[in-house]
């Protein structure tokens, strides 16, 4: 149960976000004619070859490599990964670059890791798309990761921090979870810092209700979250790209218009990777061009994607998987 302070601060949170909306800090019209529907199009992503697998050398990540995200500090680039040496298990790890982006330095142990037998994240503690961030106010790398116990129980969401991006002591954990789901598939989580707070779209949905849809939150500081408004986005009408489900979001804010890229899988469970847009982030338009990004004939399908702009050009970085690897995979628009 939620003391009675952590209750009053979730009214007062739920109350500033609904003033900061009416107030214009969110504002902008939620019509499509703005969004620009061909900045995106599929046909002008260039993809190239995977920049990081698993490896059989590396204990941790011998049998999967997902979830890339990158973040830019200075001239750096960093990329957080979820790793996995078997099925039920994930860490997160770490590569970095300053140059070029197809060619990446791996850290060679994880930077946040499994919790310890008996703690709620003893089985998994893996990075979810777009659920880290680098907050220019106190210099610290914070991230949401998800965790799971690896006794049976719905997975968590826990927080982390570190003001060291290449500690080798890793992120220092929040002590207990800081959101937790009824449903029991793995609940995917963007999130965002905009104004002086912090806006999650997380992949959501129950056990009696196992269509999935993204729904919105936010929080002061990445501990205490407020839900702010479910379904925001659902799957695709019948015979579309998306109609079996919305997965993976990853939320970034280019051009003062917020976009959202996910993972959509149609009736036969093919994936490719959608982009929706916002003026306010309770209203959400699906991009008319989608999905952006196909599998190739070497990939069986490809996951969501985390996008970040240099310049005139826009970077992707995706999972792309086959029946025997998952990997990171890489894709650029000028």
């Amino acid at each position: 149960m939620r003391s009675k302070s952590i209750y009053v601060a979730s009214i007062v949170l739920s109350a500033l976000f609904t003033i900061s909306v009416a107030a214009g800090q969110l504002a902008g019209s939620s019509s499509t004619s703005s969004y620009g529907s061909d900045v995106l199009a599929r046909t002008e992503w260039r993809k190239h070859y995977p920049i990081l697998f698993p490896s059989q050398e590396i204990e941790w990540m011998q049998q999967a490599v997902s979830e890339p995200t990158v973040i830019k500090i200075g001239d750096f680039y960093f990329m957080y990964v979820g790793a996995s040496s078997k099925p039920g298990t994930g860490d997160t790890g770490l590569a970095y670059t300053w140059g070029d982006l197809t060619k990446w330095t791996l850290v060679r142990s994880p930077v946040l890791a499994r919790g310890k037998s008996g703690e709620w994240d003893a089985g998994q503690a893996m990075i979810s798309f777009g659920s880290v961030l680098y907050d220019p106010d106190d210099h610290k790398i914070k991230m949401l990761y998800i965790g799971w116990s690896g006794m049976g129980d719905r997975y968590k969401v826990g927080y982390a921090e570190t003001s060291n991006v290449l500690s080798g002591d890793g992120f220092i954990k929040h002590p207990s979870p800081v959101l937790e789901f009824s449903q029991a598939s793995i609940p995917h989580i963007a999130v965002i810092k905009d104004k002086g707070l912090f806006y999650a779209i997380i992949e959501d949905g129950t056990i009696s209700d196992p269509s999935s849809f993204f729904s919105l939150y936010v929080s002061p500081d990445m501990k205490q979250w407020t839900i702010v408004k479910q379904k925001l986005i659902g799957s695709g009408a019948l015979g579309q790209w998306d109609e079996k489900s919305l997965e993976e979001p990853y939320l970034f804010k280019q051009d003062n218009i917020y976009a959202l890229a996910y993972r959509g899988r149609n009736s036969v469970g093919q994936t490719s990777v959608g982009l929706a847009y916002s003026h306010n982030l309770l209203d959400w338009v699906k991009h008319r061009g989608n999905p952006i990004l196909l599998a190739s004939p070497d990939e069986e399908g490809v996951g969501g994607a985390s996008i970040i702009s240099s310049g005139s050009t826009f970077h992707m970085f995706y999972e792309s998987h086959t029946s025997t690897i998952m990997r990171a995979g890489y894709a650029t628009k000028p």
